[in-house]
């Protein structure tokens, strides 16, 4: 009876002390563990558990940290020295980037940091669809991913998904590029009012982005107003684009590219304001 009475105090001391609860400084080193083991979708996972579960949004803020660091690591410096040839191949030669892009995929499977470049690619080659589901993949991995979220509302804004576009810029830092595709899908539905409005914010945001005057001139023929301005800013800043300006504005890789077609579109307008500046 005694020893019956022992064992079950033994087990009631068991059940009764709780379990020692993991911190969150232990589920990222065993991310980060996971990370040195090469694989990256089981850290991201545990991450992604953890940020869910958590109340506290200052060690969530931690949590994502952690979540971004280890899903664009690159293992190997060969995976990462593919990507940055891919990267400068980006306009030069777009097909031969996105071979390359994919070969450092291979090298590293799902880094976050590669599959943004190949979703930028794939809008910059007008292959939405594409940019779409790259994007989504990224967003599976990692759904905090501030790129990866405006790069969603740029595809669902190329494919005239325009409610989805809207929804998910909610999600984005308001930006200059959020307040582009804000007038960008606005102007889709037929609410100029609201993608001038969303314009006039971009131009306090930065007034040298080339595709806010892109996007007025949509607007102003819409509403057969007087274009000159619009198209003249455009080529104007375009035609001074230089490498670092492409770098400095790359969340928005389809930047200046109707800038040829607008030039020739409007020879005749942009030669009569040439003559006037002489």
């Amino acid at each position: 009876m005694r020893r019956f009475l022992g064992i079950a105090v033994i087990l009631y001391c068991f059940i009764a002390t709780p379990a020692t609860r993991e911190t969150y400084k232990d589920i990222i080193h065993k991310a980060q563990t996971l990370t040195l083991q090469q694989d990256r979708l089981q850290a991201a996972q545990v991450l992604k558990r953890a940020i869910e579960n958590e109340s506290s949004k200052k060690i969530e803020l931690e949590l994502r940290k952690a979540l971004h660091e280890v899903t664009t690591i690159f293992y190997s410096e060969k995976g990462q020295s593919i990507f940055e040839y891919g990267r400068s191949l980006f306009r030069a030669s777009p097909l031969e980037a996105q071979e390359k892009l994919s070969l450092a995929l291979k090298e590293e499977p799902g880094n976050i940091t590669v599959l943004v470049e190949q979703a930028r690619l794939s809008l910059f080659l007008g292959k939405c669809e594409d940019a779409e589901a790259t994007t989504v993949l990224a967003q599976n991995i990692n759904p905090y991913e501030e790129d990866a979220a405006l790069l969603l509302s740029q595809a669902k804004a190329c494919l005239q998904k325009t409610e989805d576009a809207i929804e998910s810029l909610k999600k984005t830092e308001q930006s200059v590029y959020a307040f582009v595709v804000y007038a960008q899908s606005y102007l889709q539905k037929g609410d100029v009012a609201q993608a001038q409005s969303y314009l006039n914010l971009a131009k306090l945001a930065d007034a040298q982005f080339p595709e806010i005057y892109f996007w007025d001139l949509q607007i102003k023929k819409k509403q057969s107003r007087a274009i000159e301005d619009s198209v003249f800013q455009y080529v104007k800043l375009c035609k001074t684009f230089v490498t670092k300006d492409f770098i400095k504005y790359s969340k928005e890789p389809r930047t200046c590219q109707e800038y040829k077609n607008i030039e020739i579109e409007f020879k005749n307008l942009l030669e009569a304001e040439s003559k006037k500046e002489t």
